[in-house]
């Protein structure tokens, strides 16, 4: 088989090509990007394309030439906090970069499968009473990085009921894990929590944004095990919550991080940190991804927070 992974300088791309490499299917993988290829396992069939994803006449040339069985698409614009202060490039690298894909897709190769990975930020805040949120739950962006989620997901349900086009998608809560950059709110805590023990300090004051919202946060290699289930076995169309269905306060998933490293942060909400527009609980259910592909999530969050501790502490940033 062969993959052409998208974003494949990123977060999820690294550990997806870890998988890849002890899989035992002995894929072909093309990695896309506009930097420098990434270190990749030695184990792994891998070559890479500098490729800027807005040009769609050289998606379309790759795509022609490639004939990929399957594309991953991970190159996104993925963090909510940023799309607010540029909304304009969080369209043009979310929403536009899909539609030259799956557009090449259409052009020359429809034999391809896939997959679009949207976003819990999809849901907007649903309200206590219908938590944990399922698929059918009714879309309410609020940020200019859920909309441009939405959007991929339209064009995705467009192309696969129109032109045929073979797309299976998601709608992927929190994923965290090593490698995360501190954009994101755990890896952000935890690279805190590690500074403030290279210093020696027992307590130290943490800027935050709201801590009191609640997000369902899954582990990146379980994420990577529902992309390859969706990709080898869901049906054409088809969509998953990947999540846990567990949700936690980011006050808790401070506390955690106080008792791992036994420093007490005190908690210093900074208006840089809070955001136009929140969504306060977002807990997803998995039903649908269990009962039809089987997934479960494997690994547990303590476990994840204890991996992305000793990442930081590794790492100064």
């Amino acid at each position: 088989m062969k993959y052409l992974i998208t974003g494949c300088n990123g977060f999820v791309a690294g550990h997806y090509l870890e998988f890849l490499a002890t899989s035992g299917k002995s894929p072909k993988v093309l990695g896309v990007g506009r930097n420098h290829s990434p270190v990749v396992p030695a184990a792994l069939d891998f070559s890479y394309v500098l490729v800027d994803l807005v040009d769609a006449e050289a998606i379309a040339s790759l795509m022609a030439k490639e004939k990929p069985d399957y594309v991953i698409h991970l190159a996104a614009f993925s963090s909510v906090g940023a799309s607010w202060k540029d909304p304009v490039a969080c369209f043009s690298n979310n929403t536009n970069i899909f539609l030259n894909i799956i557009d090449a897709v259409r052009r020359v190769s429809c034999e391809t499968r896939v997959l679009s990975v949207g976003s819990s930020e999809q849901y907007g805040d649903q309200g206590l009473e219908i938590l944990p949120i399922s698929e059918d739950a009714e879309l309410k962006p609020i940020s200019p990085y859920a909309a441009a989620r939405c959007g991929q997901e339209i064009l995705s349900k467009v192309y696969a009921a129109a032109y045929d086009v073979d797309i299976v998608m998601t709608r992927s809560f929190n994923h965290i894990g090593q490698r995360q950059t501190a954009q994101f709110v755990v890896s952000y805590f935890a690279s805190q929590f590690a500074m403030a023990e290279r210093e020696g300090k027992k307590s130290f004051r943490l800027q935050t944004g709201d801590c009191d919202v609640i997000r369902d946060f899954v582990d990146v290699r379980d994420v990577v095990l529902a992309y390859e289930s969706i990709l080898d076995r869901a049906e054409t169309g088809s969509l998953y919550n990947v999540c846990s269905g567990v949700g936690r306060s980011l006050r808790v998933v401070i506390q955690h991080l106080s008792e791992i490293t036994g420093i007490k942060a005190e908690i210093c909400p900074s208006k840089n940190l809070l955001r136009p527009a929140e969504n306060r609980t977002v807990v997803g259910a998995r039903d649908a991804i269990f009962g039809d592909l089987g997934w479960e999530p494997t690994i547990a969050f303590d476990h994840s927070l204890r991996e992305i501790m000793e990442y930081w502490r590794r790492n100064k940033g």
